[in-house]
């Protein structure tokens, strides 16, 4: 993760822009393992293999999150409580049972198919030639970048 990544994002917690690292290994001038924490609601999220992790806390993996805050001596923050596993089922189960009426009735719908082309293709259009490295599209579920045939988006639901 590039620690200047702080400057574009806000806690999913709190919506604050007042975020805070704290660096446990550095890799090739990346972060490669810490936490953000929000001074805000001190909510934290890992970074793990230089990937930064802003799941809110219903939807994060009890498993993976129990384990960096045992290895770092972290507090858990209701993660694994019985709301948000249930949650989490839920959602896992709509999109197992639904996803072909969810993408032709939400992904494939018009308005996504507008708001992809304003922002997705645009972006995508004025920054093609800057692009060196695949890009990683998280949370596109079943959406038309994870099956684009443009080489440098790798698409990746969340689910």
């Amino acid at each position: 993760m590039d620690e200047n990544l702080l400057n574009f994002i806000i806690c999913p917690n709190c919506r604050s822009d007042s975020l805070s690292l704290k660096l446990y290994v550095r890799k090739n001038n990346q972060i490669h393992e810490g936490i953000v924490t929000c001074e805000s609601c001190k909510t934290w999220y890992r970074v793990e293999d230089g990937i930064l992790d802003l799941l809110p806390l219903s939807l994060r993996r009890f498993d993976l999150y129990s384990r960096f805050a045992e290895k770092h001596g972290l507090p858990m923050q209701g993660i694994g409580s019985d709301i948000a596993n249930l949650q989490k089922t839920e959602q896992i189960l709509f999109f197992k049972e639904n996803v072909t009426h969810y993408d032709k009735d939400v992904t494939d719908s018009m308005f996504f198919r507008a708001l992809d082309k304003v922002t997705f293709e645009n972006w995508l259009n004025r920054n093609y030639n800057k692009i060196d490295k695949p890009v990683l599209e998280l949370g596109c579920g079943t959406g038309p970048a994870n099956g684009s045939d443009c080489k440098k988006i790798k698409g990746r639901g969340m689910s």
